[in-house]
């Protein structure tokens, strides 16, 4: 079992409020707060359907154990890992850090190994047993043109629709044009 948890996010949105309103073609400010709202869950509806992080953020995957080879991250890009706890045989926190570790933040998503000539060490028999404390996320300004574009398409979509749209006889949650912009950022899960 993988548990998928962010700490804190740092990163500023990837579309900021003023080319927000440039876009809408909203002027004055009594729609700044619910912009802002809606530029946070546009992000958030690219970044449940790509499972990147679109900002920076802290974040912790908790498993049961450990796998056999490396350990995936589940979410990409990952910029850092932090460190891994893992409950021992006998039951007590430990840490592996640093020279213990193998990081790759090139793979997407990311994966950790334990160091060279090593294996990962016995865990207690408990849920939750492993934590890998990491960071992922684009820079600032960083993140690819079309999930910026994907984020616009929806963005604009929810601001003049502020309920689902019928199409036919089904409820349309995002705009056409939304997921294609996506795919070819979209990872799999290897479940």
């Amino acid at each position: 079992m993988n548990a998928l948890r962010v700490v804190s996010e740092t990163g500023a949105e990837p579309l900021d409020l003023a080319a927000a309103k440039i876009h809408l073609r909203v002027d004055g400010t009594d729609q700044d707060t619910l912009i802002t709202s809606l530029i946070t869950a546009a992000r958030r509806q690219a970044e449940h359907f790509t499972r990147r992080a679109l900002v920076r953020k802290s974040m912790v995957l908790v498993r049961d154990d450990f796998p056999a080879g490396a350990l995936r991250l589940t979410v990409a890009p990952v910029v850092s890992v932090e460190r891994v706890l893992y409950a021992s045989a006998a039951g007590q926190t430990q840490e592996l850090t640093g020279a213990q570790l193998q990081v790759d933040t090139h793979a997407e998503p990311g994966r950790v190994a334990p160091a060279a000539g090593t294996c990962w060490p016995a865990v207690f028999d408990e849920l939750g047993a492993v934590q890998v404390e990491f960071a992922a996320g684009y820079a600032d300004g960083a993140q690819p043109a079309d999930i910026v574009a994907a984020i616009r398409l929806l963005l604009s979509h929810l601001y003049e629709h502020r309920e689902s749209v019928i199409v036919g006889t089904s409820a349309m949650a995002t705009p056409h044009g939304f997921e294609s912009l996506l795919w070819p950022y979209r990872l799999f899960r290897e479940d």
